[in-house]
């Protein structure tokens, strides 16, 4: 889902699935980035994932500028709905 002002934000987009036996599959495929952080070049951005205190990553997608794109499937079990799952785009 997109944001509701998405000039004042960074945000990615992501296909979900919701599997048998608690497990969530979800894969990263785009990010829209607003502000450049490279004076010389392009970016290098990565997304990294937090979920029960666990991190992974994307790979980083080289000189990727603003709009970055990965294909980077994960899959988590979810024991509880309210765990929180933070995914955030670092350069």
């Amino acid at each position: 889902p997109k944001p509701q002002n998405p000039s004042k934000f960074n945000y990615i987009f992501f296909n979900a699935n919701l599997l048998t036996g608690g497990d969530l599959e979800f894969t990263i495929t785009e990010g829209k980035l607003i502000r450049d952080t490279e004076l010389f070049g392009k970016q290098d951005p990565y997304c990294k994932i937090t979920f029960r205190g666990q991190e992974q990553r994307t790979e980083v997608a080289e000189n990727a500028g603003k709009v970055p794109k990965w294909t980077k499937t994960f899959r988590i079990t979810v024991k509880d709905l309210n765990e929180d799952l933070l995914i955030k785009v670092f350069d």
